[in-house]
């Protein structure tokens, strides 16, 4: 639930970090790099 106008805790994840597979974490990566809301910071500390 998104509770507007307060500090956190309005959204998290929903699976555990065994759920995050190679495959799972390559989907996330074109899906956030394609519509353009990858943080570039992050992407520079992988390589």
């Amino acid at each position: 639930m998104n509770f507007p106008s307060t500090l956190g805790g309005n959204w998290s994840w929903r699976m555990t970090a065994d759920q995050l597979t190679p495959a799972v974490e390559e989907t996330l990566l074109d899906l956030t790099t394609i519509y353009r809301r990858i943080n570039e910071n992050l992407v520079e500390l992988k390589k």
